[in-house]
């Protein structure tokens, strides 16, 4: 049996893992299409809003469509970006299980549901 001292750990190799390919450092092609398709889209949006409307309200709408997704597609220092965040939380969160719990209060001497008390 090896003890902590005489083991060796050896270094584990990833194997068949795609390169990632940044277009703009933590930018990869797929983020950089999805932000200019709400360029685009939002530019349209500002034409039709500067010949149609002229409404302050689309006019920051249409700001918020090309902002947000540099934001929420900025990647942490995990290299997630806020999307990726998500679809993980709700991935997991399914196979989480639900206990319910009983609490007793000595001082009311009251059996309470988790749902009950509050």
């Amino acid at each position: 049996m090896e003890t902590g001292d005489e083991r060796e750990d050896q270094l584990y190799i990833f194997e068949n893992v795609p390169e990632r390919k940044d277009i703009f450092p933590g930018y990869t092609a797929r983020e950089v299409t999805i932000i200019g398709v709400c360029t685009l889209v939002a530019l349209v949006v500002i034409l039709f809003n500067i010949f149609l409307w002229f409404n302050a309200v689309i006019f920051f709408l249409a700001a918020l469509m090309v902002v947000g997704p540099f934001l929420s597609l900025r990647l942490n220092s995990a290299s997630e970006n806020f999307y990726d965040i998500i679809r993980i939380m709700r991935k997991h969160g399914k196979s989480q299980k639900v206990y319910y719990y009983q609490y007793y209060d000595s001082i009311k001497e009251v059996s309470l549901d988790a749902n009950q008390r509050k």
